[in-house]
């Protein structure tokens, strides 16, 4: 009797899980938890660290969404229009900035400044810029050459398309690297009817205020 009352205090759970072998299974679990969460944040900090320090501020995100929209200032070729987009094409110039460590931050040699400073700009503008020179080439085409810079000289004018050929590489991995993954549908047409997508009144989020990089430039000039 006394075995069999030994036996009769076993208690079993259902799927046959012990109490020992549930307690085991709970606890590799949360050490499996646990390790996933410290590789991951390692993996974290290990990205942080590889991207390494940076003079440029957080651009906070624009909290309502911005729609594309096609924009009258910005299409065209006529004087106020190309005006614009010679502000942009200027970017390299009128954007950079300077630093006065630069090795703090692990960059390369920038241009020299000023007192050993050097200057150096963002990629955003820089992309800016070679968009401009790009348009300005294609409606020099266009427009019977009405747009061309002071550079008549045939080195000018080879420096001037080398220069808009790499632009379009450099866009396209600029844009790559951004990766703006916005779903877009399609324009309605006239007739009601569905057949292309020019990308217009689709609203995007996650859109970055760049007015702190223009704060940032400004102070640092």
């Amino acid at each position: 009797m006394d075995t069999f009352h030994k036996k009769s205090k076993q208690r079993y759970f259902p799927h046959g899980l012990s109490g020992c072998a549930l307690f085991s299974l709970t606890l590799c679990v949360i050490i499996s938890i646990w390790g996933a969460y410290l590789i991951g944040s390692s993996r974290y900090h290990l990205n942080n660290d590889r991207q390494g320090k940076t003079p440029i501020p957080e651009l906070p995100l624009i909290k309502e969404p911005v729609i594309f929209d096609p924009d009258p200032r910005w299409l065209g070729s006529d004087a106020k229009t190309h005006k614009i987009w010679e502000n942009e094409h200027l970017n390299g110039f009128t954007h950079s900035f300077v630093l006065d460590n630069p090795r703090e931050y692990g960059f390369k040699k920038g241009i020299p400044a000023r007192r050993g400073a050097e200057r150096f700009i963002i990629s955003m503008h820089h992309q800016l810029h070679c968009l401009a020179s790009i348009r300005m080439a294609y409606f020099n085409q266009t427009d019977n050459h009405q747009h061309r810079r002071d550079g008549s000289h045939p080195d000018m004018r080879l420096l001037g398309r080398l220069h808009v050929e790499n632009c379009f590489d450099y866009l396209r991995q600029a844009i790559q690297c951004s990766a703006d993954s916005t779903v877009e549908w399609a324009r309605v047409e006239k007739n009601g009817k569905r057949k292309e997508i020019d990308g217009w009144g689709v609203p995007h989020y996650g859109c970055k205020d760049v007015r702190v990089l223009e704060e940032f430039i400004a102070q640092h000039q």
